[in-house]
């Protein structure tokens, strides 16, 4: 991982932390985006899609004061929340619809955090970045 860029994630919301300052603007905001949002498969789509359009509608007001907003929507992590679950048969079942049949690895994280939060990521706003493992791309 970069010096310039440090990051941790507390209660599911990522935490970046700049330690050289933007050349080019005031710097990120970068929010946790749900996957489901993306593809409006459950029962409650608009609530979950309202986190992905409202960083969207934040990237617009914040560019031209030169702060960039951007989400990731990551797929299955285990965490002591749902470890449990995700070791289970209903867990073992949802692992088999992810494209690369396993969970995530917060790593793996690192690269969108890096692009999204350091000046690779300077001419991005309003994106919202999918690390699901290919999980979107199974059948419903």
């Amino acid at each position: 991982m970069s010096d310039a860029v440090s990051y941790s994630v507390r209660d599911g919301i990522a935490v970046i932390t700049m330690n050289n300052p933007p050349v080019n603007g005031l710097g990120s905001v970068l929010r946790p985006g749900i996957m489901d949002g993306i593809r409006k498969a459950d029962a409650d789509p608009a609530v979950k899609a309202l986190v992905i359009n409202y960083t969207a509608s934040q990237a617009a007001g914040l560019a031209k004061d030169g702060v960039r907003v951007n989400a990731i929507s990551p797929g299955y992590f285990k965490t002591a929340i749902n470890d449990a679950y995700l070791d289970s048969e209903a867990g073992e079942a949802m692992r088999k619809r992810v494209a690369f049949r396993r969970f995530g690895e917060y790593r793996e994280l690192d690269g969108a955090l890096l692009l999204l939060s350091s000046e690779a990521g300077s001419y991005m706003t309003g994106s919202t970045l999918v690390v699901d493992g290919g999980h979107l791309l199974s059948s419903l």
